[in-house]
């Protein structure tokens, strides 16, 4: 894919009638995530807009990246690893871990696919420098959709990096047996 419309710093969409995803352009993103340290993650759509009946978008994110844990209002989700490993961690509605789901490529042995339950909260921790993972969900995005846990503390205030600390180290017990 050689055409995007930049969306913003973070987002592009696929210009192409007929959009298809590529080495290249895993590499692209990888290397502009990497080149911007003020991003946590980098998307590409390859659905036509916001108001698209289904997402499909390729995310490279970067270990250390606080995600809000989140759900998709009356939403399933796909995630699909392609290269790199993390950790999908899944919370009850007050906070406590459900479950977490190792992933890695299809050659690690570990899951490379997860569907996010519908009503579900999730965040994913990065294990490897970056990862590259597909999302699908439908659409249309309106940010009312998007409900952030009140167990969980916004990106911006002081106690993210604290709580990425403490769901990493949950990840880790978790998937050493201790869960």
């Amino acid at each position: 894919m050689k055409n995007y419309r930049v969306e913003s710093a973070a987002v592009l969409y696929s210009a192409e009638q007929t959009p298809r995803v590529c080495l290249q352009d895993a590499r692209m993103l990888m290397r502009a995530l990497e080149e911007n340290r003020d991003l946590r993650s980098m998307r590409l759509c390859t659905h036509k807009d916001a108001a698209a009946p289904l997402h499909q978008m390729f995310i490279v994110q970067r270990r250390g990246a606080y995600i809000r844990p989140h759900r998709h209002r009356a939403r399933e989700m796909m995630i699909t690893l392609f290269a790199g490993e993390m950790s999908v961690m899944i919370f009850s509605d007050d906070g406590a871990v459900e479950d977490v789901v190792p992933m890695g490529d299809f050659a690690s042995g570990k899951s490379f696919y997860c569907r996010i339950p519908e009503g579900k909260y999730y965040t994913q921790i990065i294990e490897s420098g970056q990862a590259f993972f597909g999302e699908v969900l439908l659409g249309p995005f309106q940010s009312t959709n998007v409900l952030y846990a009140d167990f969980a503390p916004e990106a911006d205030s002081g106690s993210a990096a604290a709580y990425l600390a403490m769901m990493t180290e949950k990840s880790r017990q978790w998937r050493a047996g201790g869960a």
